[in-house]
């Protein structure tokens, strides 16, 4: 929810769409959130690989573990100029074109960034969230 709450898109959409994919471990307390620390609503829903356009209204999609390849087909499903911030459970994901690929674990959270998703995104994200991020070059 943090790096929601620092992220800008383009144009401000209200509410910000969070889609959710495959099967996610750590995603309870995202349907149960109704707004994002700054006051926007935040709308969650999920989606499935499997729809023709699943992506078409995502403002950030997140993602759990996915069928092999499903993060490709989805990623292919992505339109054109539209803005997108993704995060995934799955560390591989950040190498095959995601954003940000968190780290959960025992001793916390932590998160990889992938600096040439994140210039792809056609998202803003605050930078001291970008300065607490291990970084990955693109894939």
């Amino acid at each position: 929810m943090g790096i929601l709450g620092y992220t800008r898109w383009p144009v401000e959409a209200s509410p910000v769409q969070l889609c959710l994919a495959g099967e996610t471990a750590h995603a309870q307390p995202l349907l149960t959130t109704k707004s994002l620390q700054d006051g926007r609503k935040l709308l969650v829903r999920r989606i499935s690989i499997e729809e023709a356009q699943p992506l078409n209204g995502c403002h950030a999609l997140y993602a759990g573990r996915l069928p092999p390849g499903a993060w490709q087909r989805l990623m292919a499903t992505w339109p054109v100029g539209q803005p997108l911030l993704t995060l995934s459970e799955v560390a591989l994901d950040c190498a095959a074109g995601g954003t940000f690929c968190l780290d959960i674990s025992a001793q916390g959270v932590s998160f990889e960034l992938n600096l040439d998703s994140m210039a792809r995104s056609g998202v803003r994200v605050n930078p001291r969230v970008l300065g607490l991020a291990r970084r990955k070059e693109g894939a």
